[in-house]
């Protein structure tokens, strides 16, 4: 090369040795395909460490606000916003994902997972064979780190001062996790309406007509903490021995079924009827079995009521009612009476002191009445009109009710019943009898010839999971509880508090009856977190921010 094209080179930056040449065209694709690939590789690694991440969910534990299915691609998936939350504290009632607190290792059995404490008390992971499980979970923040509460009735109650005060949901929040339980036109000749004292109903289409004549005409489909996926179930008569019936395409809102022994029922009446699921996709945990009737006895008293007032004559009275079995007359009764020329709201019993009014015509508006965290709210084409706290009332020992009276005739649209979310009495709310000697449970398991894994996981849930969680309620060690500690409900009552362990949360499902949660397995160290649920982004036709 001469002098001059050396310095040309020179000035470019190259150089003519052999080793300073340019690679082959293969070799630079490749070396510029690694540095994209890596490069992402890395990025998308850093995003899901500290960013967001995906996450499907995989239980019923959430519905509805989440739906679940063991089956892929049934669940939810949802995003997962993990970069604020290393800002900001979970806060009452955030989604959050978390690492299951319980040590778990694979299952033999093609089951999600077994406890990794046998029943002897070793432990069964190892960590080359049969390494613990990091499993995510998903629930609702409802107790902080060192709270004192109690729960009762299905609504949870935190230390005020001297005294006690349940823990409500914000509006926003509230309004999302209302949840149907009857629709005027949600099954063709359901009528959960009876009529007394010359009174008259009649349903047609989406409209319900009342004529009250004196007495009341009574919503009767129990108020009861039942919850149902849409689908199949099998019905028989309660306390018989009678062959099951297959009845598809139940629901919440379409309740009522025929059974081929003969009759109708609705399942609703878990008095009258015995009923379970098809499948365990309801349930968090399959070994809880498809049992309705003993996972749902509990009764709902927060409730909402709402309907378009199409036509008025004379007036009429909308009544939330609170009453016990048996007894003459009830506890309490939330009155909305709706007259041509406005409405007004009193209150009798527990509820006496209750008094708002509108002078707005309530006729072609669409009206809501709710008892929702020990509050009456008034709610008139969407906008809150009368909101007031009202003295608590268990619905398990006041059971709850709905029912129309007044003088004339009365014409509604559209009328939807709701519930609130209800956490239902169990794990730590009960006692829990196997622990009190369990010695003696696991010589009987023994003897029923349960496999190990079996064994280990029927000891875990009566003896090892509940010793355990009433341990950090005391905050003493399992081994130390005496037969009482061990054995007693704990949280149920203000005779009867607990509290949070320092840098723990109590984590709920909102589906309580069917939820694996905190009840169960207890506290979720800060530690554990991962995130909290941002975004639902499949199915497409779910998608929706997270509340």
């Amino acid at each position: 090369m001469t002098d001059s094209g050396e310095k040309f080179m020179d000035i470019l930056g190259a150089s003519d040795a052999a080793a300073e040449r340019p690679a082959v065209e293969w070799r630079r694709r490749l070396h510029r395909f690694c540095e994209n690939w890596i490069f992402a590789l890395i990025i998308a690694f850093g995003i899901r460490h500290f960013g967001v991440e995906l996450f499907r969910i995989p239980s019923a534990s959430m519905e509805p606000m989440l739906l679940g299915d063991p089956g892929l691609g049934k669940g939810d998936f949802v995003i997962v916003d993990k970069l604020t939350s290393r800002f900001r504290e979970v806060q009452r009632w955030d989604v959050a994902v978390f690492q299951y607190p319980v040590p778990e290792i694979e299952s033999g059995k093609g089951g999600r997972a077994r406890p990794a404490i046998g029943a002897d008390g070793d432990r069964l992971d190892d960590p080359l064979t049969r390494p613990l499980l990091g499993g995510n979970f998903v629930k609702r923040a409802v107790v902080l780190p060192g709270e004192e509460f109690y729960i009762q009735g299905g609504d949870v109650f935190l230390r005020d001062g001297a005294g006690w005060t349940v823990a409500r949901k914000p509006a926003g929040l509230q309004e999302k996790l209302w949840q149907a339980i009857y629709r005027v036109d949600g099954q063709p000749g359901y009528r959960p309406w009876a009529a007394e004292g010359g009174s008259s109903v009649e349903v047609v289409g989406d409209r319900l007509d009342l004529r009250l004549a004196g007495g009341p005409v009574r919503f009767t489909q129990p108020l009861r903490n039942v919850y149902l996926k849409d689908g199949a179930v099998a019905a028989r008569p309660l306390g018989g021995a009678d062959a099951w019936t297959r009845v598809d395409g139940i629901g919440l809102t379409h309740p009522r079924f025929a059974w081929s022994g003969g009759g109708e029922g609705s399942i609703w009446e878990l008095d009258r009827w015995e009923l379970k699921r098809l499948t365990s996709a309801d349930n968090d945990d399959p070994n809880r079995g498809t049992q309705i009737n003993q996972l749902m006895t509990e009764w709902n008293g927060d409730l909402r009521v709402g309907f378009d007032l199409a036509a008025l004559e004379g007036s009429a009275v909308l009544s939330l009612v609170s009453q016990a079995p048996g007894t003459p007359g009830p506890e309490r009764t939330i009155d909305l009476t709706l007259r041509p020329d406005g409405w007004s709201l009193a209150g009798t019993g527990a509820a006496a002191g209750l008094l708002a009014s509108g002078p707005a015509t309530p006729v072609g508006h669409r009206i809501d009445l709710a008892h929702v965290d020990g509050q009456v709210v008034v709610r008139i084409d969407g906008a809150e009109a009368h909101r007031s706290p009202v003295a608590w009332v268990n619905p398990n020992l006041h059971r709850p009710g709905l029912r129309w009276s007044g003088s004339g005739s009365v014409g509604l649209r559209g009328v939807l019943v709701e519930r609130d979310l209800h956490y239902t009495t169990k794990g730590f709310l009960s006692p829990a009898p196997g622990a009190a000697d369990p010695d003696t449970l696991l010589s009987r398991l023994g003897e029923q010839g349960l496999d190990p894994e079996d064994r280990d996981n029927v000891f875990a849930g009566q003896v090892r999971m509940p010793r355990s969680v009433r341990g950090q309620l005391l905050g003493k060690p399992a081994d130390e509880l005496s037969r009482s500690e061990a054995t007693r409900a704990y949280g149920t009552g203000p005779d009867n508090p607990t509290r949070a362990p320092d840098g723990a949360y109590l984590m709920l499902g909102d589906n309580s009856p069917h939820s694996l949660d905190g009840r169960d397995w207890g506290f979720v160290p800060a530690e554990n977190l991962r995130g909290r649920g941002w975004l639902v982004v499949f199915p497409p036709q779910r998608w929706k921010v997270i509340r």
